[in-house]
């Protein structure tokens, strides 16, 4: 095809019809694709892209987009829009293109989708065959009694086509019967470390959310080795798993889970400052499951936390501030540290971790309710007026639980307050 080459959608709306269109000149395709095939799918692809860029919650967009997504790559017709002329991927011997491309991670085989017409026609074959595979995985329990076949099965795919069966076999450990179920498990986790380092993020954490359904006794060790498996993985793939382990800290007995909070804040601390702030809120969930030094682990906690971006640091606040009350330690040493991290953030930020605060005021030593009551009314009165109501509430609960002769006044200047919203 010469020319111009077009992609329209006709939602019967001009405007989002405009902005989800694609219309390319020929000069525009030999500049950028140099004599390349262009397939259609890539041209869905740049339109699906574009179009999540608007309001999702458009039921016209929503409906553009689903319409988009009929016409993926992993459709049966794929269409190709092909230019004269051969591109280096064509001019390889079919021997070595397979070789190649077969040995690809699974990110990297869209891209050889988009600049081969030899490989997208063979690569249809490959995404059923791995497709098969993932519906009789995740359905293993009907067929097989240790999903040992299958798991052989899938490892006759190519290395990059595994990942999503993997995943859904993974996802299924729970399903088999107990006593298979640990062998099942180490023999998954040998073919996901043999995958490629890019595709081995989702199906490390489908395990992670099996450790539950092992032999109690054979937890720690498979948390152990899931986590030194993360580690090896770029960085920027490892939130999903690593939030996976965190929330199965509470499944492993008790002595262990310690040991296991301390590893995994090491690897959390490893990540990206950007991408810490979810897994550190939910690390902060835990520290009620620890024994011993939940003082320790929360100061830790409240350090790594401060190191964040201030914009990131409101969520995990507000998760170590409802977990003040179960520390064995200095209580109000930790309000009051906490208190100077929450005053550190945007004032549009400190609502919720200040809510959180607020209704821990009773928790504190009797002596030091009142001015604490007196401190964080201040810090809710510099909130704009729109985000002091749940704080304000917060401290209304709190009033009958300070001390007796400190209630009225604490209820006068709440009241002032209140009148303030």
């Amino acid at each position: 095809a010469r020319g111009r080459i077009p992609y329209r959608l006709d939602t019967g709306d001009p405007a989002l019809d405009d902005l989800l269109s694609l219309t390319f000149d020929e000069p525009e395709l030999d500049a950028v694709q140099s004599g390349y095939e262009i397939q259609v799918f890539g041209l869905v692809s740049a339109a699906l892209r574009e179009g999540r860029k608007l309001e999702a919650n458009d039921p016209t967009v929503r409906e553009a987009l689903d319409r988009l997504t009929a016409y993926g790559p992993e459709s049966d017709g794929i269409c190709t829009i092909v230019q004269p002329g051969a591109n280096r991927f064509e001019s390889l011997p079919r021997e070595t293109l397979l070789n190649i491309t077969e040995n690809l991670p699974g990110e990297h085989l869209g891209a050889v989708r988009c600049v081969n017409h030899q490989w997208a026609a063979h690569d249809v074959h490959l995404v059923r065959q791995a497709n098969d595979m993932k519906a009789r995985a995740s359905d293993v329990e009907q067929w097989e009694p240790d999903g040992a076949q299958v798991l052989e099965d899938i490892q006759k795919l190519p290395p990059g086509y595994r990942r999503e069966p993997l995943t859904a076999l993974a996802g299924q450990v729970w399903s088999l019967p107990e006593g298979t179920r640990s062998a099942t498990f180490e023999r998954l986790l040998e073919a996901v470390l043999a995958l490629d380092v890019a595709d081995r993020g989702e199906p490390l954490a489908a395990l992670a959310r099996q450790i539950g359904s092992l032999p109690e006794g054979t937890r720690p060790a498979a948390f152990e080795r899931l986590l030194a498996a993360v580690r090896e993985l770029d960085v920027a793939g490892r939130g999903e798993p690593l939030a996976a382990l965190a929330g199965r800290i509470e499944l492993l007995p008790y002595g262990t889970r310690p040991a296991a909070f301390e590893r995994l804040l090491a690897a959390v601390c490893e990540l990206d400052v950007a991408d810490r702030g979810e897994p550190l809120a939910s690390l902060a969930g835990l520290i009620g499951l620890l024994y011993g030094d939940r003082q320790g682990a929360f100061e830790r906690l409240l350090a790594a936390v401060r190191e964040l971006d201030v914009a990131g640091r409101g969520k995990p606040l507000a998760s170590l501030a409802g977990r003040i009350g179960l520390l064995y330690g200095d209580l109000q040493g930790a309000f009051e540290r906490l208190l100077e991290a929450v005053r550190e953030l945007d004032v549009a930020d400190r609502g919720e971790p200040l809510t959180t605060l607020a209704g821990l005021v009773w928790t504190l030593p009797e002596e030091t309710q009142q001015a604490v009551f007196e401190h964080l009314l201040a810090e809710v009165l510099a909130l704009d007026v729109a985000g002091r109501g749940k704080p304000l509430d917060a401290l209304a609960g709190q009033i009958d639980y300070l001390p007796q002769g400190t209630r009225q006044g604490a209820s006068e200047s709440l009241s002032a307050a209140l009148q303030s919203r």
